[in-house]
């Protein structure tokens, strides 16, 4: 028994499927991770598009007399997320406020919330009237395929696996 000891460590048989198992799981780590990368961004692209577009039907006048509610937003914007799914309205929050002053900045914040929360009736839905300048903000809550993705882009998250997607955009009110 003894006399095998040293022929084993002198052996080299095995040797690059050891490194493999060691370097493998790091190296698709970080090959999904540029990948999950790219899907982000893309999907913020989206969601920025699908906000640009429900903006359209506030500034014309829609959403002021009451043909198009705050419902038919985000379900507008749902339609528009192609990668949302089922649950996009679940992990969708939109607000929507005039800005009294040009010299303030809106309140840039949002609260977003996550799957399976009820919505806060304190996120403010104000179409507001002609000539107005209006402010609307839209988070999507995504979830994550790797955990932790979201800390190393430094994005706004709610928990270790959900990332918040955010989108603005300032408009006038059409004088309709």
């Amino acid at each position: 028994m003894l006399s095998l000891t040293p022929r084993f460590w002198r052996s080299s048989t095995g040797v690059t499927a050891i490194e493999f198992a060691i370097l493998a799981p790091v190296l698709f780590y970080f090959i999904f991770a540029a990948f999950e990368v790219g899907m982000i961004y893309t999907q913020r692209e989206l969601l920025d598009r699908a906000v640009t577009n429900a903006t359209k039907q506030i500034y014309i006048g829609a959403a002021s007399s009451g043909q198009v509610t705050k419902s038919d937003l985000e379900k507008a914007i749902c339609d528009d997320l192609i990668f949302a799914g089922a649950e996009c309205r679940k992990n969708l929050t939109l607000r929507v406020t005039p800005i009294t002053s040009l010299r303030s900045d809106p309140q840039t914040d949002i609260i977003c919330r996550d799957s399976g929360t009820t919505p806060d009736p304190a996120i403010g839905y104000n179409p507001g009237v002609r000539d107005q300048f209006m402010f609307m903000r839209v988070c999507f809550m995504k979830k994550l395929l790797l955990p932790g993705i979201g800390f190393a882009l430094n994005l706004p998250s709610a928990s270790s696996d959900r990332i918040a997607l955010v989108s603005s955009s300032a408009f006038v009110n059409e004088p309709f």
